[in-house]
């Protein structure tokens, strides 16, 4: 075979995608957000919030963000995580 028909080289490691601008990256160039459970296991009315994986291990479902101004202020009123959210009172 020719090597006209040579395919791009695929990015080395994993690539992920902003959930503000949906550009796609390498994941160790974005930062992962996790949705955690706030307040004390005897609250009653339990919150969830956003907070920042920076070892990107942490369990749960994983929000990317690039690292534009642009992005990083519009992350600040994304709500896009709490329909993936299943529990508590995020829904």
């Amino acid at each position: 075979m020719p090597d006209a028909c040579v395919q791009a080289a695929a990015p080395e490691g994993p690539v992920r995608m902003c959930v503000i601008c949906r550009q796609r990256g390498p994941k160790a160039q974005l930062t992962r957000h996790v949705i955690v459970e706030t307040g004390g296991p005897g609250e009653s009315a339990r919150k969830s919030a956003l907070a920042a994986d920076v070892r990107m291990v942490m369990p749960g479902r994983g929000f990317y963000l690039c690292r534009d101004e642009a992005c990083m202020a519009k992350f600040h009123k994304f709500s896009g995580w709490r329909k993936h959210f299943h529990g508590g009172s995020a829904r």
